[in-house]
């Protein structure tokens, strides 16, 4: 029993060792790679990896997708990690700014230092 034991538990190790060595060479990647494709030639999906936006394929199929290129690797998350629980007041409070300048109820300069007193205000205020 102890010789079944010891030639099951190497066959065991074998097996282990044969998964780890060729586990990083399934084509995990080269199917999401395929599925981002299909996405955005089929249904115009912005692709989450930047060499889609220069593929030949996706540009014959989305022409517009080339000039997102910029878009995509320069673009600025919304300050949500930051704010966390206060984004909507935040957010709310940039928007009121930016609206009041635009209509011309208020100049600019005037409008960011209410938003700064304002912000100071929402950040005082604890979680």
């Amino acid at each position: 029993m102890l010789s079944t034991m010891a030639t099951f538990s190497s066959v065991l190790q074998l097996l282990v060792a044969i998964l780890l060595i060729h586990y990083p060479l399934l084509p995990r990647k080269r199917c999401r790679l395929e599925r981002s494709t299909t996405r955005a030639i089929y249904g115009s999906y912005l692709p989450t990896r930047p060499a889609l936006y220069k593929d030949p394929d996706v540009l014959s199929a989305v022409p517009f997708m080339g000039r997102l290129y910029d878009v995509f690797t320069n673009a600025v998350p919304r300050p949500s990690a930051q704010t966390k629980k206060k984004y909507n007041q935040v957010s709310a409070a940039f928007w009121t700014a930016v609206h009041s300048v635009l209509e011309g109820k208020v100049p600019a300069e005037m409008a960011l230092k209410q938003l700064e007193m304002q912000l100071e205000r929402i950040k005082g205020s604890g979680s």
